[in-house]
This record gives C-alpha cells, sequence and structure tokens, in this order.
C-alpha cells in the first residue's frame, strides 16, 4: 500500500510539472496574430460598380503592425496580386484598386506573420453599367411607337448622339420593353423632347416593372426642359419605358438619352 501511494505522489508531481511549464510557455500577454474584416467601398456609391477606383480597409493584430498585406483576387481557382500595402502603426491599413466584374468576384487580404499565412477571404458583388440603346427590344405597343436608338439626339442644347427616341408620329402613346433578368438593380436616364419637336411640344415620360408603374416617376416634360429618372429595378425581369404626347402638337420626339441600367451581368 505504501508503494501505490508513493507512485501516486509521484505521478500527481509529474503532472504540476507539466502544467508549470505549459503555462510558463503561454504567458497572458501572449499576442495570437490575426487579420480582421476587410471592407470595400467607393465615395457616394451604395454598390462596387465595375472599373471605378475603391478603397480596401482592415486591421491586423499588434504583432502585424509593419508587416505587408497584400490583396488578391481569385481567377480559375488562381490566386492573383491586385496591390499590397504595409500594416500601419494604428493596425490598420488600406490601399485601392479598380474593382473587377460585374458578378461575384471573390478577393483575399494576406499577410506573413511570424509563424504563418493569415488571410481573410470574401466573396462581394459588383456591378457594371449597360447602355439601353445596345440591348434588345423584347416587346412594344406598336412598331411606328415603339422606341429606336436614333442619330443626333439633341436635348436642351446638349449633344448625346444616337440614343433612344420616340417619334411619336401622330399617335398618343407607346411603350417599348427590355428584359432585365433579375440581374438589375437600377435604371438611370435623362429625359427631355428633341430640340427638333416643334414649339410648344411636351410628353409624358414614364417607367413599368413586370407590369406595374413605378411609383412617383410618371412626369410631363415641355421642350427645353430636360430632367433626369433614378429607379429602383431590384428582383425586376421586365423594364418598360412609356411616352403619351401631352396635348398638341402631335408630331415631337421624346428622347431617354443615356438610358441604362446597372446590373451583376448582361441582361
Amino acid at each position: 500500500m505504501r508503494r501505490f501511494r508513493g507512485v501516486a505522489f509521484a505521478l500527481v508531481a509529474v503532472a504540476t510539472l507539466i502544467a508549470s511549464i505549459s503555462v510558463a510557455a503561454m504567458p497572458a500577454s501572449a499576442v495570437s496574430s490575426s487579420l480582421g474584416a476587410v471592407t470595400y467601398s467607393q465615395p457616394g456609391k451604395v454598390r462596387l460598380i465595375t472599373g471605378e477606383l475603391t478603397t480596401v480597409s482592415g486591421t491586423a493584430s499588434s504583432d502585424m503592425v509593419g508587416k505587408s498585406v497584400a490583396l488578391q483576387f481569385k481567377v480559375s481557382g488562381q490566386w492573383t496580386t491586385v496591390t499590397q500595402t504595409n500594416i500601419r502603426a494604428n493596425r490598420t491599413y488600406s490601399m485601392s484598386m479598380r474593382i473587377g466584374g460585374p458578378g461575384a468576384v471573390t478577393y483575399r487580404a494576406v499577410a506573413l506573420s511570424s509563424t504563418r499565412w493569415l488571410q481573410v477571404e470574401r466573396t462581394i458583388t459588383t456591378w457594371k453599367w449597360y447602355s439601353l440603346v445596345d440591348q434588345t427590344i423584347v416587346d412594344y405597343r406598336t412598331r411606328d411607337s415603339r422606341l429606336r436608338p436614333s442619330s443626333g439626339v439633341n436635348v436642351g442644347g446638349r449633344v448625346f448622339g444616337t440614343q433612344l427616341a420616340w417619334m411619336s408620329n401622330g399617335a398618343t402613346t407607346g411603350y417599348t420593353d427590355f428584359n432585365l433578368g433579375y440581374k438589375c438593380s437600377v435604371f438611370s436616364t435623362a429625359i427631355g423632347l428633341n430640340d427638333s419637336s416643334p414649339s410648344g411640344s411636351s410628353a409624358i415620360f414614364d417607367v413599368a416593372v413586370d407590369g406595374s408603374p413605378v411609383g412617383g416617376v410618371r412626369r410631363s416634360i415641355s421642350l427645353g426642359r430636360p430632367d433626369t429618372l433614378t429607379v429602383e429595378v431590384t428582383g425586376g425581369f421586365r423594364l418598360r419605358l412609356v411616352n403619351e404626347q401631352a396635348g398638341l402638337p402631335r408630331y415631337s420626339i421624346a428622347a431617354w438619352p443615356n438610358a441604362k441600367v446597372l446590373c451583376s451581368g448582361r441582361p
């Protein structure tokens, strides 16, 4: 019995010694190397626009101060470095790049600590503007009253070149449809009457998504007094642009200069 007690005491002593060594090897002040969350932003923009300058920023643990951090993006399963910088004394870093896409793009911030590689990976959705002049018209009220690309569009004294325009030709109303394919978030355009329209001309402009008019958009525009429209179209499949004559004369030209949609892929 005494021999058993002696062995037990020895095992307790060894366990205590191992615990002491473990505590000594991991002091309370030790820092675990890390990179914090990374943010991607463009001044004044809610969505990241393809090709525009983007600020990438993040944080790191104190032991990473002065070390290099690189920004990479994934293409066909391979990582490519876009840019790099050093982590500042306040444990932050920032760098600029031109955003890729459109669509889902995967980026990562990567840095080497004293013992291992650190990385923070994130997939973001990027967006691109597509001109409606280049998109296929999928439906219209009548062939003569549809929007069509027209050269020499001048609105309010400004030359726009080839843009979508509605030549009323005596018709009282017309509409033209374009597919969004559930890929787009914003429709933006100028609206106005071509400067060659008869004096006193005016027309009504309206926008509908999937058959429902967009609230607060419908407006009457007079010759020489153009305006702009920005419409949220998130979740929409089809965009309809509507024009109506507003009184006489009935041979005005209603134009939609710079009509475009912001999408995560070609609609």
